[in-house]
């Protein structure tokens, strides 16, 4: 048989340590793996908006505009001179459909 170990104060309660240990090492997993699901929620989010913008922008006859805010804004502008002064709001007002 192996020779017995020293029972130090630091070999007292080895499965304790351990539990103890994994322990710690489980909450910060589950920290760190609610951190990451947030983050891809947040990056689904974000896509999901530039997925609506390219959308509505193509919508829109061909408005070349450097980023996609100012090719919105341009529609924005082009359908408001086309259809009057009157509902210049409309293509802002329509609702964004989010799909779960």
């Amino acid at each position: 048989p192996p020779p017995p170990r020293p029972r130090g104060r630091r070999d007292a309660g080895r499965v304790g340590a351990m539990v103890k240990t994994h322990m710690g090492w489980a909450k910060r997993t589950i920290e760190k793996e609610k951190q990451d699901k947030e983050v891809a929620k947040r990056e689904e989010e974000i896509k999901q908006f530039q997925r609506q913008a390219q959308l509505q922008a193509a919508h829109v006859p061909r408005v070349v505009a450097p980023s996609v805010v100012s090719a919105l804004a341009a529609a924005a502008g082009v359908m408001g001179s086309l259809a009057g002064a009157s509902d210049s709001r409309a293509p802002l007002a329509m609702p964004v459909r989010r799909s779960q």
